[in-house]
C-alpha cells in the first residue's frame, strides 16, 4: 500500500505529458537552443509510465538525429487512439540531462545505457522505490536484432587467442564465451575462472564488454591463456558472426580471439 500510494504522489510531482487529464501537443520550429545529442542517443524507446487514474500509459518516444523527438502515448482502458506531441531536444545545465520541449511544456530525461530515465521537475530522480517505473528502453533496430540472432544465448567455445590455435584436452572444460540475450549479460569459463559482466552491441557491429569480473581461483597453467581471453574481452571492439565461427576485433579491426559454436 505503501508503495502506491507513493506511486500515485510522484506522479502528481511529473509534467502534465503523463497526466490523463490534460493532453496539449505542439511543435517547436526554432533549433536556437539545441545542442547536438549524443549519437548513440538516437532511436525509439518504449516503456509503461504510471499513471494516475488508469493502469498505465503505453509511451514510445523518438529520438531524431536533428534533436527532434515524437511521443506517442495511449492511455490503457481510457484511449484508443495515441497523443502525440513533438518538439526538441536541448541539454541541461545537470550533467547527461536532456531537455524534451515542446511548444507548451519541458520533460526532462537521464540517458544511459540505451535507457531513457524520466525525472521530475526538479531533474532529480523519482524515489528509489519507484524509480523502475519510469525507465524507457531502446528498441534494437531489424538490423541489430539479425545480429544479436546469431549469436546469442549459444555457447561460443574459444579455438584462436591472438594467432596462437587453443586446443583442450577431451574431457577437459573448455574456455567459451556465453551471451545472455535477455538481461545483456556475457558470462563464461577463461580456462581457471568464471567470468561473467555486461555487453551492448551496435548496428555496425560495435561491441563493448563492461565490467568484466571473475572467480579467484589460482591455476598455474592456465593463468597466462585466461588472463589474455580476459584482456581480448576488455579490448575487443567489433564482432562479427560467420555460420558458426565467431570473431572478435579491435579497434584495428585486427582478429584478437576467434570462437566455434559448441
Amino acid at each position: 500500500m505503501r508503495i502506491i500510494k507513493l506511486l500515485l504522489f510522484a506522479t502528481i510531482a511529473l509534467t502534465t505529458t503523463i497526466s490523463c487529464s490534460k493532453k496539449t501537443s505542439g511543435k517547436v520550429t526554432s533549433t536556437n537552443e539545441s545542442e547536438q545529442i549524443e549519437e548513440d542517443m538516437t532511436g525509439v524507446y518504449t516503456g509503461l509510465l504510471p499513471c494516475i487514474d488508469c493502469p498505465g500509459i503505453e509511451t514510445t518516444i523518438t529520438v531524431n538525429p536533428d534533436n527532434s523527438y515524437e511521443i506517442s502515448q495511449v492511455y490503457t482502458e481510457k484511449d484508443s487512439v495515441p497523443f502525440i506531441s513533438s518538439g526538441l531536444i536541448k541539454k541541461s545545465e545537470k550533467e547527461n540531462i536532456w531537455v524534451f520541449k515542446s511548444r507548451y511544456n519541458e520533460t526532462f530525461y537521464q540517458f544511459e545505457d540505451s535507457v531513457l530515465r524520466m525525472l521530475n521537475n526538479n531533474q532529480q530522480e523519482v524515489d528509489e522505490l519507484l524509480e523502475q517505473h519510469y525507465i524507457l528502453k531502446k528498441k534494437e533496430s531489424e538490423k541489430n536484432k539479425l545480429l544479436l540472432s546469431q549469436f546469442v544465448n549459444k555457447e561460443w567455445a574459444l579455438k584462436q587467442l591472438s594467432g596462437k590455435t587453443i586446443d583442450s584436452k577431451d574431457g577437459e572444460r573448455k574456455p567459451h564465451v556465453i551471451f545472455d540475450a535477455e538481461e545483456d549479460r556475457v558470462h563464461g569459463y577463461a580456462g581457471c575462472n568464471s567470468f561473467f559482466g555486461d555487453y551492448q552491441v551496435e548496428d555496425d557491429g560495435t561491441v563493448r564488454f563492461e565490467n568484466i569480473a571473475s572467480t579467484k581461483m589460482y591455476c598455474s597453467e592456465k593463468m597466462e591463456m585466461e588472463t589474455a581471453f580476459l584482456q581480448a574481452l576488455q579490448n575487443c571492439d567489433k564482432l562479427s558472426v560467420d555460420n558458426n565461427t565467431m570473431q572478435l576485433m579491435d579497434a584495428e579491426n585486427k582478429v584478437i580471439a576467434v570462437f566455434k559454436e559448441d
